[in-house]
């Protein structure tokens, strides 16, 4: 679906954020973008929403993603609320696309079926945690291929958090999760790991475990366990 080849990201200080990232993801996968703070986890998925551009090498979809297919969700969901109501959140993406009032109707009322919080709600009434839910609804609801997510879950307790990360998988489409939590990183069936702008690790969380040593070096927490 995309391919990162030597990619790399600098600042115009002549700091590198990004430095030689490679790296292929398929249609429909699933996996963690574990790293430290500034370990460039959120460059990495800046430059794969398009927000930024590389410094050099490449990005290559295949094939050229539409408007739409990518979406992002943000670790405070109060910066990305474009609606007043739960509706007009809901809508917006629909109406952004240009889809047919039928087809968005029913969409909207599935999601709103689905996120038990009345349509006129505003937004300004909600929890953070129903807010996160009903912007995480307007990204699912417009059926992205990749869904790229910075973090979502930092200020849900950790039942809701779960029940974020289920819900999400549910759908087909490609995730990249980012996060600094190793605990939540080993729920992925992949995890590239990040540390100084460079991929330390790409593989399971089975091996990664093993790698104790090397954990600590990056900063990570062996046995860290999400309160």
């Amino acid at each position: 679906m995309v391919t990162l080849q030597a990619v790399s990201y600098m600042l115009p200080n002549g700091r590198f954020l990004l430095k030689d990232i490679s790296l292929q993801l398929t249609q429909h996968e699933k996996l963690a973008l574990l790293g430290a703070n500034g370990s460039g986890k959120t460059t990495l998925l800046h430059l794969l929403a398009g927000v930024l551009q590389p410094t050099s090498g490449s990005i290559i979809w295949e094939p050229t993603p539409q408007p739409g297919e990518v979406q992002l969700l943000l670790q405070n969901p109060s910066f990305q609320t474009l609606g007043v109501t739960v509706r007009d959140e809901l809508a917006f993406g629909q109406r952004l696309l240009n889809r047919d009032e039928t087809t968005s109707e029913l969409a909207i009322e599935h999601s709103l079926a689905r996120l038990q919080i009345p349509a006129n709600r505003e937004l300004t009434q909600l929890s953070g945690g129903e807010l996160q839910q009903v912007v995480a609804e307007a990204v699912r609801i417009v059926s992205p291929r990749l869904l790229l997510c910075d973090e979502p879950a930092m200020y849900l307790p950790p039942v809701r958090r779960k029940q974020l990360q289920d819900e999400l998988f549910n759908d087909s489409y490609a995730i990249v999760w980012v996060t600094p939590s190793l605990s939540e990183a080993l729920s992925f069936p992949r995890i590239i790991a990040l540390h100084e702008g460079k991929i330390v690790f790409d593989g399971n969380g089975e091996v990664l475990q093993t790698m104790t040593e090397s954990l600590r070096q990056w900063q990570f927490v062996v046995d860290e366990v999400d309160k």
